[in-house]
């Protein structure tokens, strides 16, 4: 089960055909899902296309670049969603 621990995202192998295998590949799926969830420190890769749909309280990086990325307003940083993107 890959994780990239940098970026802190998960992803997953595909589930054992034998079903007397699933308990050890769950197991091993929660176990890689709480170390993401109870990381203390979060990274954000910067993003070149602004997240659709956000709410309130969402968090992104975004990569500054207004020609061929994403600059919501103040240039390449850590932006939070409130009805609109705030730069930290």
């Amino acid at each position: 089960m890959p994780r990239d621990r940098q970026t802190a995202r998960f992803t997953h192998d595909p589930p054992p055909r034998n079903p007397e295998e699933l308990p050890i590949y769950l197991g091993n799926v929660l176990e890689v899902l709480a170390g993401v969830v109870n990381a203390t420190t979060r990274n954000f890769a910067p993003m070149k296309v602004e997240p659709t749909k956000p709410v309130d309280g969402d968090m992104a990086f975004a990569d500054g670049d207004a020609v061929h990325g994403w600059d919501p307003g103040s240039g390449r940083g850590m932006y939070y969603y409130d009805s609109g993107w705030v730069k930290l």
